[in-house]
């Protein structure tokens, strides 16, 4: 078959050939059958061979740089901490296969395996773990050259972790009714985790319990790997725990799944291996055990963690240790005699012209007028007189000076019985405010 812009087929094959590799200049099938989609192929060339970036990002695959990243990772990582990326890379494989090139991810991808997990009922947080387990991989390929994209337009902008810090604690009621349900291996399981305060992993590597301290071979922080002593409060879960350690392998496999069933069958809230942590910190901590010290056996670096998620003490323990420390308080904290309560309508202040004694003093202008309720006055206003009238005879009958004796002739001429009467002038009330009561002349206030 003749030449076609470039293109042209050899006898017996239904491939087109390129007549010169934009790439290696030599001839080379594009595995194509059709002709435009073999241009396409020829324009795809010209650009890896344009920009290099873009060439290698073409050529790096998936697969290779989670085995780098890895690889980099475990230089710093504790085996523990490393353990959970191959489990991120492992949820991208269902959606991306290991030999798709780097190039060929970007934002509908993420949005694709978004979705893909919270389709398995995941949390969010849980998914951002993933999702920066993938950017870090694209970061570290990109200071190579061989990720030619964005990496701040990969994560969708309305994406948020919420992280939800663990409460569940057991109290001894639900530790009682929880290991009548479980067999003697898992009980062992539980009676180590909340006597020794362990980490799921860390109660397979106790070989033994014996004398007044244990070796936990934790890996997760530097302080994991540590000795803690056998605590008095939990010597009876030691000694149950005891002939059944180290714990047998077959307890660890679906762990969750056996703790959740148990928790049914018990009628009590389920619970994971971190509560039964919690449960060890926070009954420590009912205890009046200090911080630093639960932090010490947890095997954390500092005592945030303890003080914000696993010291969480019963109310009516943290009432009764609140009490204890109250009560050996050298100095007391008694609250002074309260004097007696204001009575209702009464000012503030004596001498003060505001608040009760404006309603006083327009009630008493009303009363003392003579004018008739309903004489140029509205409907409101007469129920305004009347509930005022009835104030000013509790009002004038608690004035120690005159008993409420004070009338508008001594108020023309600002006069007052004492300097506590509560009968003052309604000078304080504006013209038009007066007349509209029905105030007794209409004349202005002195």
């Amino acid at each position: 078959m003749g030449k076609r812009d470039g293109f042209f087929k050899r006898k017996g094959s239904r491939f087109w050939w390129c007549t010169t590799d934009p790439v290696t200049g030599r001839e080379k099938s594009t595995k194509c059958t059709s002709l435009p989609a073999a241009k396409a192929w020829k324009r795809e060339r010209e650009l890896q061979r344009h920009d290099p970036s873009y060439y290698r990002a073409t050529q790096a695959t998936f697969g290779e740089w989670a085995a780098k990243l890895i690889a980099k990772k475990a230089e710093k990582l504790k085996p523990i901490s490393l353990s959970a990326y191959p489990r991120y890379f492992g949820h991208w494989v269902r959606l991306i296969p290991e030999s798709t090139v780097l190039a060929d991810i970007g934002p509908g991808t993420f949005d694709d395996f978004i979705s893909l997990r919270r389709a398995d009922g995941v949390t969010d947080y849980a998914i951002g773990k993933e999702l920066r387990a993938m950017i870090s991989l694209l970061r570290l390929a990109k200071r190579s050259g061989c990720f030619p994209g964005d990496l701040e337009a990969l994560r969708p902008t309305d994406f948020e972790e919420h992280h939800v810090k663990g409460e569940r604690a057991l109290t001894p009621e639900e530790f009682v009714r929880l290991m009548g349900k479980l067999t003697p291996d898992q009980q062992a399981f539980v009676c180590v985790c909340i006597a020794l305060g362990c980490r799921r992993s860390e109660v397979f590597r106790v070989k033994t319990i014996v004398g007044s301290t244990v070796h936990i071979a934790g890996t997760k922080t530097d302080e994991a790997d540590r000795v803690v002593p056998t605590l008095s409060a939990f010597r009876k879960l030691l000694d149950l725990a005891a002939p059944l350690v180290p714990v047998a392998d077959h307890v660890k496999w679906n762990i969750n799944r056996m703790l959740w069933d148990a928790c049914d069958a018990a009628g009590i809230p389920r619970c994971c291996p971190n509560d039964l942590r919690r449960t060890h910190a926070s009954w420590l901590k009912e205890l009046g055990v200090d911080s630093d010290v639960v932090r010490r056996l947890l095997g954390h670096t500092s005592s945030e963690l303890v003080n914000t998620v696993y010291g969480r003490p019963r109310p009516e323990k943290l009432a009764r240790l609140a009490e204890h420390s109250i009560a050996e308080s050298p100095e007391g904290h008694d609250i002074p005699a309260l004097p007696a309560p204001r009575k209702a309508n009464v000012p503030w202040k004596n001498d003060s012209t505001k608040g009760a004694h404006r309603l006083v003093s327009v009630t008493a202008s009303l009363v003392n007028s003579g004018k008739r309720a309903g004489e140029g006055v509205s409907k409101t206003d007469e129920n305004r007189r009347n509930r005022l009238a009835a104030d000013t005879r509790i009002r004038q009958s608690e004035c120690e000076g005159c008993g409420g004796s004070c009338g508008p002739t001594s108020w023309r001429a600002g006069w007052k019985c004492c300097p506590d009467c509560t009968c003052l002038p309604p000078s304080i009330l504006g013209l038009g405010e007066r007349n509209r009561l029905g105030d007794f002349d209409g004349g202005r206030a002195p």
